[in-house]
């Protein structure tokens, strides 16, 4: 597996089908889809992450991660660095190992519309097809949460919204390791 993919066969196997059949169902209604991410490294998570925020910010992300525990998690984010100062929207909310992607577990689209890539969402048809699909086959959809609304992601349903919420950092380490992202 590469350290991050666009390729769906870089996602656990259930999503594959799934990213599959929303493609597929997509395209017979109209909307043609980019995937745009799939598997994430932690360290590209990481990159991701620290690309629009202060060095203070990145440092409280650290100082969070290992209070947790997960100083495995607060190490990469440290050593990544240091595009910290590119400000502007955030790229990502979630540091490493806090991203369904980093397990396999979602994936990111974008439309295409005339062969050019439409990432401008709102009040856009194609777009609600897309969010709409995703959901009836049985995944959640970023752009229903009212917190940090991201119209290009997709994940599991039933997932809690952080991988870190619930699981101890043993846990995480070693459902990183199996899939090997560690």
């Amino acid at each position: 597996m590469e350290p991050s993919s666009r390729k769906i066969e870089d996602l656990a196997q259930g999503m594959q089908d799934k990213v599959h059949v929303v493609l597929n169902e997509c395209r017979d209604q109209g909307v043609d889809l980019l995937v745009t991410s799939t598997f994430r490294s932690l360290e590209d998570q990481a990159r991701l992450f620290r690309k629009t925020r202060t060095l203070f910010e990145i440092s409280q992300k650290i100082l969070v991660l290992r209070g947790l525990g997960f100083d495995f998690l607060a190490d990469i984010l440290g050593q990544v660095g240091p595009q910290a100062g590119q400000l502007g929207l955030h790229v990502t909310w979630a540091g490493p190992g806090e991203s369904w992607h980093n397990y396999g577990l979602a994936f990111d689209v974008v439309v295409v519309r005339l062969g050019k890539l439409d990432w401008d969402p709102e009040n856009d048809p194609d777009w609600e097809t897309y969010v709409c699909t995703v959901e009836r086959f049985g995944l959640e959809s970023a752009a229903r949460w009212l917190k940090h609304r991201e119209w290009p992601h997709a994940q599991q349903k039933g997932l809690a919204s952080n991988p870190l919420t619930g699981l101890n950092p043993a846990a995480v380490r070693a459902l990183l390791e199996k899939i090997g992202a560690l």
